[in-house]
C-alpha cells in the first residue's frame, strides 16, 4: 500500500527495505483460488479505492466480487447502507459455488 501512496518512482521500493511487515497483496492475491469478496469505501484515504479495484482485477479466484460503498471511509464503511446486505448476498452465492474441478479434501493443513 505504501508503494501506491508514494508518488515518485524512486521511492516506490522504500517500503520493501524499511518496513518489517510487508503486505505484498498484489502478489499474494494472484494465488487465491477460493471465493473472495472485496469491499471498498470510495472515500477511503488509507486504502485507496483504485488499489482495491486492482486487487480484485489481479485476484485469480474464479468466484470473486467487488462492492463499492459510495460514502464509506476506512473506519466507517461497515456502518453504511448496503454493507451487510452485500456480505449476506455474497455468502449466499458462495455457499452454492463449486470449484471446477471439485475439491475432494481440504487444502488446509492441521495447525
Amino acid at each position: 500500500m505504501a508503494q501506491a501512496l508514494f508518488q515518485w518512482q524512486c521511492l516506490k521500493s522504500v517500503p520493501l527495505y524499511f518496513y518489517k511487515n510487508k503486505y505484498l497483496s498484489r502478489h499474494k492475491v494472484t494465488q487465491i483460488s477460493i471465493p473472495v469478496l472485496f469491499i471498498s469505501g470510495l472515500n477511503d484515504s488509507l486504502v485507496p479505492p483504485d488499489m482495491m479495484t486492482e486487487l480484485h482485477s489481479r485476484c485469480s479466484s474464479p468466484f470473486k466480487q467487488i462492492v463499492h460503498i459510495e460514502t464509506g471511509t476506512h473506519n466507517d464503511t461497515w456502518t453504511c447502507p448496503g454493507y451487510y446486505t452485500s456480505i449476506a448476498n455474497f455468502l449466499a452465492a458462495a455457499q452454492d459455488y463449486q470449484p471446477d474441478p471439485p475439491v475432494l479434501e481440504s487444502p488446509v493443513k492441521d495447525v
